[in-house]
């Protein structure tokens, strides 16, 4: 005789029970385990409480560079030989910044502490183009970021410093720069003190950020304030209109970084660029005009003497980076006379030639 088949409830109560039980499995498991997490998170805490603290690192607080603008950094790109630079006296206002007209009165000594020349003792102050090569290329990198009536210390290397001047020799025969034994600082690491006074103004300030995409990244020399260069370039209105392009004036333009009478916005675009390298630049209606108009360092004649305030679309290709132009001998200002040291050796005036 067979087994009669079991009613439909008990089944379905045993489906219930089942699940029930599987439910209740899960909801334990997951609290059990938040549980012993929470514990083991309990017990890690009180480890490291346990620990001693460990010593303040003074070092960062000490860097001369932790007062350096980050502009002037993005500037000055790791493939650059190192400029230290430590801030005396942070001064007020806005930064200067490359292409801008500054007042200074400034110093260059050695590592030893002898001193080449100074203006900050009584001397004249000096007006310079930041970029344009009146002064040593060191200084010229660390005056960006500086603030009106701050003061400055700038280290640099032979590549940023003598080295750069074009005719060396020529400074045997400058009171100015020569000191009694000093036979070639064209190898020296200078030291430069420099006071900034006032800046011409800077670009305003933009709704709009100046906005720099790069396109094609390659690596070599990458250009710099005051660094020659070669590039493509074409500048469109936002709605297409184009304004300006190399390839339909058939030649390349080349100018100075800083003192062209280029947009700045192209001017600062083009820093950090290395040979074969392509960007995208949007230039806001602020950085459309020019630092130097009227500047003789023309980029090109060809170039629109002035730009629409309004934003502005650009392309860049670089094609070459050069080296800043080389300095001629420096030479003592007219009707300046140059104190011999005292007997004690006062540093803080300029040697003559024995």
């Amino acid at each position: 005789m067979s087994k009669a088949a079991p009613p439909e409830t008990v089944i379905r109560i045993v489906r219930w029970a089942v699940l029930i039980f599987l439910a209740y499995a899960l909801v334990s498991g997951g609290y059990l385990g938040q549980n012993h997490n929470k514990k083991a998170d309990e017990e890690k805490a009180a480890r490291i409480a346990a620990q001693p603290a460990p010593e303040k690192d003074c070092t960062k607080e000490n860097n001369p560079l932790s007062s350096f603008s980050a502009l002037a950094g993005v500037i000055m790109p790791s493939t650059v030989p190192t400029i230290l630079v430590e801030d005396l006296n942070p001064g007020k206002g806005d930064r200067a910044m490359c292409g801008q007209h500054v007042t200074l009165r400034y110093q260059y000594e050695l590592e030893n502490g002898d001193i080449l020349f100074s203006s900050i003792k009584g001397g004249e102050p000096e007006h310079a183009v930041i970029g344009d090569g009146s002064l040593l290329h060191g200084l010229e990198l660390g005056l960006m970021g500086m603030k009106p009536g701050g003061e400055r210390k700038i280290s640099f290397p032979p590549e940023f410093g003598f080295g750069t001047v074009k005719d060396m020799h020529a400074l045997k025969d400058s009171d100015r720069f020569t000191l009694p034994g000093q036979k070639d600082i064209s190898r020296s690491v200078i030291v430069a003190t420099a006071q900034l006074i006032d800046a011409s103004p800077a670009i305003a300030d933009s709704t709009l950020p100046l906005r720099v995409i790069t396109r094609r990244f390659s690596g070599g020399t990458t250009s710099q304030c005051g660094d020659n260069v070669t590039l493509e370039l074409t500048i469109w209105k936002m709605d297409g209109t184009k304004l300006f392009s190399t390839t339909d004036q058939g030649h390349p333009l080349s100018f100075r970084i800083g003192t062209s009478p280029l947009p700045y916005g192209i001017e600062q675009a083009v820093i950090g660029m290395a040979q074969g390298g392509q960007r995208t630049v949007i230039i806001p209606p602020a950085f459309s005009a020019s630092l130097n108009p009227a500047s003789p360092d023309s980029a090109d004649a060809s170039f629109p003497a002035s730009l629409p305030q309004e934003a502005l679309l650009a392309e860049v290709q670089m094609l070459k980076v050069g080296e800043p132009a080389a300095m001629s001998a420096p030479q003592n200002p007219a009707g300046a006379a140059t104190p011999a040291p005292d007997a004690a050796g006062d540093k803080s005036k300029p040697a003559t030639n024995p």
